[in-house]
This record gives C-alpha cells, structure tokens and sequence, in this order.
C-alpha cells in the first residue's frame, strides 16, 4: 500500500500491516499507487507491490522484469 506524509508530502511504500498502522496517525493519508515511478522502487519494494496485487512466481525476478510484470507489459 502506498502512504504519504501530510507535514513532509513524501510517499512510500509500505506492508499493508505497517500502512494500517501509519494511517491512525493523522500526519498519514493513503496514496493511489503511482504508475510512472515503478522504475525507481527497490526489487524489495517491487514484489511487495507483486505481493499486494496478489500475484505469484515473482520472486526470482529481477529489476527489470519486476517493472514489466507491474506494468502489464
């Protein structure tokens, strides 16, 4: 799930355990996923992403390959 600060505007992505926690502070808000920016997240932050979105057999995947699956190429 993807998160952003309020006070600083940074956005991250984070567990959805760790989001719930987050948004009862109310410097969080949740933040739609942003599409473009697949290429700048980590290979961590990418398969939970693949995790999030339920799908399987990403995780032998490397940077490249991860941002083709995301993006439904």
């Amino acid at each position: 799930m993807w998160i952003q600060n309020n006070k600083t505007g940074h956005v991250w992505c984070v567990s959805e355990e760790h989001g719930s926690r987050l948004l009862k502070n109310e410097d969080f808000i949740p933040f739609d996923e942003p599409q473009s920016d697949l290429n700048d997240l980590t290979v961590a932050e990418l398969k939970e992403v693949a995790k999030e979105r339920g799908l399987t057999n990403y995780s032998g995947l490397k940077h490249k390959e991860l941002v083709e699956l995301l993006s439904g190429e």
